[in-house]
């Protein structure tokens, strides 16, 4: 039986590969937020809005070394949801869907082993590290 992962489990796996596979990962956070030192008695000013509605959870980068002193950047925009049942909200349909015609890549996952098999169908896998990677966590820990 497969258990299904929660948004945050289908994260950490993944973020642990892609850390071991020698990726850059960056947290894209969104929202309005109060900071700690006004959080007390603040006022509508106070408010602090960062990040677009609708962004990917994370932007995955890369350095790949070309001929010296080049060096070729690649990577992609990241959102999970959980394993079974998580959907994109409306915002991020639309800001997906924006990303995508701007040229960028935008992947969904819901999975590790999802996310292997996308990279490697981009030839962005490490063949080497993807064999011997494999996430010792219990799935049901972090719930």
């Amino acid at each position: 039986m497969i258990v299904p992962l929660a948004e945050s489990q289908v994260t950490r796996q993944c973020i642990d590969m892609l850390l071991a596979e020698g990726w850059e990962c960056r947290r894209q956070h969104v929202g309005t937020f109060v900071p700690v030192s006004k959080a007390k008695d603040y006022k509508p000013s106070d408010v602090v809005s960062i990040g677009t509605a609708g962004d990917p959870d994370w932007l995955i980068i890369r350095a790949e070394r070309c001929e010296a002193p080049t060096v070729n950047v690649v990577g992609f925009y990241l959102e999970f949801k959980r394993t079974k049942g998580g959907k994109l909200g409306g915002p991020q349909r639309l800001r997906h869907n924006l990303l995508r015609t701007l040229g960028f890549e935008v992947y969904v996952c819901r999975g590790l082993d999802e996310l292997r098999e996308w990279l490697g169908r981009r030839k962005l896998l490490s063949e080497d590290r993807a064999l011997h990677f494999k996430y010792s966590a219990d799935p049901l820990e972090a719930a």
